[in-house]
C-alpha cells in the first residue's frame, strides 16, 4: 500500500463498521482515534455475507480521500 498524504474528505460520506454480536471493538477503535474522526461517525454492522467471510469482531471503516 502507498501511504498518501491527502487524508480523509469530510464533505463526502464516511462510517464506520463491525461485525458480530456488539460493537465493542468498534468502540474501542473510535475512542482510540477521536482525534482522527472528530464526531462519532454513522456507525453500521456488516452484513452475513460479508461478515462470513471476515468473521465476528472485524472492524472497517470507509471514506473518500481529498483530491
Amino acid at each position: 500500500m502507498i501511504a498518501t498524504t491527502k487524508g480523509i474528505d469530510f464533505d463526502k460520506p464516511y462510517c464506520h463498521a463491525w461485525s458480530g454480536n456488539d460493537k465493542i471493538k468498534l468502540e474501542d477503535y473510535a475512542s482510540s482515534n477521536a482525534s482522527i474522526w472528530g464526531e462519532t461517525p454513522p456507525t453500521f454492522m456488516i452484513g452475513s455475507t460479508i461478515g462470513t467471510h471476515i468473521g465476528p469482531g472485524a472492524v472497517g471503516v470507509a471514506f473518500f480521500e481529498k483530491e
